[in-house]
């Protein structure tokens, strides 16, 4: 192809040849019909829609779909890309495919929209997280596990915030006071930037019993550094 418009006319002719075959289509070539693990999640297809998509690629002689992040997203080959991406998540969604996901089709012959959707996914986020995986390989993994954690603490303090409120019996108010303690953590979380530890400790029930345990705390920070182990307590 010498123009992306050659590209588009090939995916809107039915009867277009395949530059490629498709057992040469290595897309999906072990997906079966039924649920299909792409990437970390699961969606459900049917044969017929992997034959479409796979026919698709064949028609524009990509044996592997895979945009090259680190060219302009209007090169020829991701122009294919995104054609080929779009044009069949047009029709197979049309013809019945990702009805679990609810998916509005009103918005489905938008095709401008279903474009600029296309370039923020692949060409923003994607490439954004490619560049930075360059750069610090793993980073990506530690992003989405410290976005768990925030996320996990933010249900824990709002859960905390909720159960305060309740009405306890009196024997038990000392669990009240616990739980009004939202901003205490453990000692193992870090900042934002990773770069440090910010430890907040609960406050115990009376000053003394806090003078003690932070007496205890003082103790075993220097049998462990007797034993030769590494302390994380506070000073």
């Amino acid at each position: 192809f010498s123009t992306a418009s050659k590209v588009e006319s090939v995916l809107k002719d039915n009867l277009a040849p395949d530059l490629i075959a498709q057992i040469n289509i290595q897309t999906l070539k072990d997906a079966c019909a039924g649920k299909i693990k792409i990437g970390r999640g699961l969606v459900n297809m049917k044969e017929f829609h992997i034959l479409w998509i796979q026919g698709a690629l064949a028609k524009v002689g990509i044996p592997k779909w895979g945009p090259d992040l680190t060219k302009a997203q209007d090169s020829l080959f991701n122009s294919a890309c995104r054609m080929s991406c779009i044009s069949t998540f047009h029709k197979i969604t049309a013809g019945g495919a990702f009805k679990y996901m609810n998916i509005n089709l009103s918005f489905l012959n938008n095709i401008s929209l279903l474009t600029h959707a296309y370039n923020y996914f692949v060409h923003y986020l994607m490439a954004e997280q490619c560049k930075k995986e360059s750069k610090d390989p793993g980073s990506h993994a530690k992003d989405v596990k410290w976005q768990h954690v925030l996320k996990s603490r933010e249900w824990v303090l709002t859960f905390q915030s909720i159960f305060r409120t309740v009405a306890l019996p009196a024997k038990i108010t000392w669990t009240r006071l616990l739980l009004s303690q939202t901003n205490a953590h453990s000692d193992d979380e870090k900042t934002l930037n990773g770069k440090a530890k910010i430890i907040k400790m609960l406050v115990y029930c009376s000053s003394a019993a806090n003078k003690w345990f932070r007496l205890l705390d003082s103790k075993m920070e220097e049998s462990e550094k007797l034993m030769g182990m590494k302390t994380q307590k506070t000073p």
